[in-house]
């Protein structure tokens, strides 16, 4: 059975590329509703999903001994093209990264975009990657339904009672 994280980064990656359909689905009929304001989260839709990938791809670097002085935004992905290509490549980085096997008691030191120092267990941060993004996807599907298109359920039981490799009707 994979790890613990293995299956978070495995959950995460199929969250991230749901809600990622959800917005091509929403943005296919009105592009604008890509970089429209929006009252949640970032500045716009195209904001808040960039950054979710953002800050995986920072806290892959960070975990592997590199801090990043910024992170990237939509002005480098302008478009959900650009932005799907580099996610893949993040998502496969990170299950590769877990796939290997970590300690997650072991230290990281890393410094923030800001350049200030700190240090946390490796388990945890991968514990708050993982949270992070689940927080942005709940701000893009507020978004995405209230333009009308509803993610429906991307929670992590539903990830779990649905995959086929969980499917074996004992998940609660």
């Amino acid at each position: 059975m994979d790890s613990l994280f293995q299956q978070a980064i495995a959950y995460t990656i199929w969250a991230d590329d749901h809600i990622s359909q959800i917005v091509r689905q929403v943005t296919q009929g009105d592009p604008a509703l890509l970089t429209a304001p929006q009252p949640l989260a970032l500045k716009s839709i195209l904001e808040t999903i960039v950054h979710v990938m953002a800050a995986q791809h920072a806290w892959l670097l960070r975990l592997e001994g590199h801090s990043p002085t910024r992170l990237v935004d939509s002005s480098d992905y302008p478009d959900l093209d650009s932005l799907s290509i580099e996610w893949a490549r993040v998502h496969k980085a990170w299950a590769a990264f877990v796939a290997s096997g970590i300690n997650p008691d072991r230290l990281i030191t890393y410094k923030t975009t800001n350049g200030v120092e700190y240090t946390h267990p490796l388990g945890l941060l991968v514990w708050h990657m993982v949270n992070h993004s689940t927080e942005h996807r709940g701000q893009l599907a507020a978004m995405c339904t209230a333009a009308g298109h509803s993610p429906g359920d991307i929670d992590l039981l539903y990830y779990l009672r649905h995959k086929s490799s969980y499917a074996t009707g004992s998940v609660v």
